[in-house]
């Protein structure tokens, strides 16, 4: 199985609901990266991970914890 990271720092709130309802649908483990508080939506399958304030922090960050494969 895999896991998204987004960057929700940037992520439009247009797609939001979309990217919910595959999140739910695919049951896909995702991890919301931003430097504020943000809602993606509710549920099980998201973690949300704040990082200082900065431009590129939330990539950095995500950068940081993704491995290979």
């Amino acid at each position: 199985m895999f896991k998204i990271y987004v960057d929700g720092d940037a992520f439009p709130n247009l797609l939001k609901p979309i990217l919910l309802k595959q999140i739910e649908r695919l049951g896909i483990q995702t991890v919301a990266v931003a430097n504020k508080k943000i809602n993606l939506g509710k549920s099980k399958n998201i973690t949300y991970l704040i990082v200082d304030a900065g431009a590129d922090e939330a990539d950095d960050k995500i950068v940081e914890i993704l491995q290979r494969g």
